[in-house]
This record gives C-alpha cells, structure tokens and sequence, in this order.
C-alpha cells in the first residue's frame, strides 16, 4: 500500500504501529490486524476520518466475479462487470471448473486461456 500525500495520518500511523509491533519480535495476532488499524484510525484520528471519508464508492460489485466464474463465458457480460470495477474478490475455498454442465466455457476457463485479456 502507498499515498501520494507525504505525511498522510493514516499511512503514518499504520507505518508506526507496524514497526513498533514488529520491533518488539511478535507475529500479527491474526489475519485482519490491519483493517482493526484502519478501523481504530478511523474512530481515534479525526484526519484519517476525513480522508477516508473522502473516497467515493467503489468497486461494488467486487463479489460479482466469484458467482459468475462457473457459468458459461459471456463476453458482454464481463465487459458490464469491469465497466466500472477493476478488483474482484474470490477464494481458493472454490472449485472453479473450465467448462459448465452445458460444456461451454466457463468464465474461468476464458479469463485464464486468455492471455491477460480477459476482453476478447
């Protein structure tokens, strides 16, 4: 992760509570430790409230791909999708299979025989 904005309160107090933690030879307590940073930011530091704030929504359809990688690839319908989104999440937890029961590709089979463009 990384700003633009030299001295940016929220990446500065990450940074510190980072090296503070990690100075002191102890591993990340769990998985999700940074977003409770950000979420403690959000609450204790009025500057990173306001920046965070700021940022219009975005990506909301980021879960849309997940459901859709298993059915039969349909260029139009990927193309609406990253219309206005550009990061998905997925999971290893699921099976994505090449073809659907109708024998088509799958919109996973596409997006990785497709040599980085998944727009063809």
């Amino acid at each position: 992760m990384g700003t633009n904005i030299k001295g940016n309160p929220l990446f500065v107090f990450t940074r510190d509570v980072f090296f503070k933690w990690y100075g002191s030879g102890k591993q990340l307590p769990f998985y999700l430790f940074i977003d409770y940073l950000y979420d403690y930011a959000y609450r204790h530091i009025p500057a990173a409230r306001t920046l965070i704030d700021a940022i219009p929504e975005n990506n909301v359809r980021r879960n849309d791909l997940h459901f859709m990688l298993n059915q039969p690839w349909d260029a139009a319908r990927y193309a609406d999708l990253v219309a206005n989104d550009w990061l998905f999440k997925l999971s290893y937890k699921t099976l994505w299979r090449t073809h659907a029961a109708n024998g088509q590709p799958t919109f996973y089979h596409h997006l990785i025989t497709s040599n980085n463009d998944a727009k063809q």
